[in-house]
């Protein structure tokens, strides 16, 4: 890990030239002021060829938009919370001539107090479903603001219930699974059934189905229960048989 350095204050190196003045020399004042000999000759160098101790003032960057972008970015996410900087900034260069990446979204985010957490609530859907908790753009202390918070289905409570097979293979031995209604369906509509232990996602391909849905609703920007039903029966209508053969 390389060390940080440490500048020489200004009355320091004041007292290097005075002493330099003095007669003295370098590496006397050096050890003086307990600096080495380098860091001595180089404020000494300085003052000689430029007439000054203080560095120069830099000059920082102009900057790449005005507050009006700036407003625009900060605007979107307090409206949604749940925007991504990606989405923001390709609407951004749609709009502006000055094109940004998604970093600087972020950026912009940071400085006006907003920063990238995880949402507080879970949002559950029954049937083997378990949505991802998302990430929200909020402020500090505003965790509990509504927009920042993802509604939670608990055990019992009013839920989605949802039932899906595919025709590679795919249903465990869980309980649900083996009511006879489910087998009486499976035994005229899937002829050829996989037998593996109960709990096993990793060895039922219809869990990975279940993941790839999830990924696509997730895109969505779902308000109701209707838009729900409506954008899981496309996004599963949508995944072809190439996906469920790779899983």
């Amino acid at each position: 890990m390389a060390r940080s350095r440490k500048e020489t204050t200004i009355s320091i190196r004041k007292l290097i030239i005075f002493h330099h003045s003095s007669g003295k020399s370098v590496r006397n004042v050096a050890k003086l002021v307990n600096l080495s000999h380098s860091t001595g000759q180089y404020v000494i160098k300085r003052f000689k060829e430029e007439n000054r101790i203080e560095n120069k003032v830099r000059k920082c960057r102009a900057a790449k938009f005005t507050e009006s972008d700036q407003g625009f970015i900060i605007r979107k996410f307090v409206k949604n919370p749940r925007l991504s900087a990606l989405k923001v900034s390709a609407e951004f260069n749609d709009k502006f001539s000055t094109p940004i990446s998604p970093e600087t979204v972020r950026r912009v985010l940071r400085a006006a107090g907003l920063n990238g957490r995880s949402a507080r609530r879970k949002f559950l859907i029954k049937a083997n479903i378990t949505f991802l908790v998302p990430m929200v753009w909020r402020r500090k202390n505003e965790e509990l603001n509504p927009k920042n918070l993802v509604r939670t289905v608990t055990y019992g409570g009013i839920g989605v219930l949802v039932w899906g097979c595919m025709s590679a293979s795919g249903l465990d031995n869980d309980p649900m699974h083996m009511a006879l209604n489910v087998r009486l369906w499976c035994l005229y509509k899937c002829p050829q059934n996989l037998k593996t232990p109960p709990q096993s996602p990793d060895l039922n391909p219809i869990e990975h189905i279940w993941r790839e849905l999830e990924v696509r609703v997730r895109k969505h920007d779902i308000k109701t229960k209707s838009e729900l039903k409506t954008v899981m029966v496309e996004e599963w209508m949508n995944i072809d048989a190439e996906i469920t053969k790779k899983n």
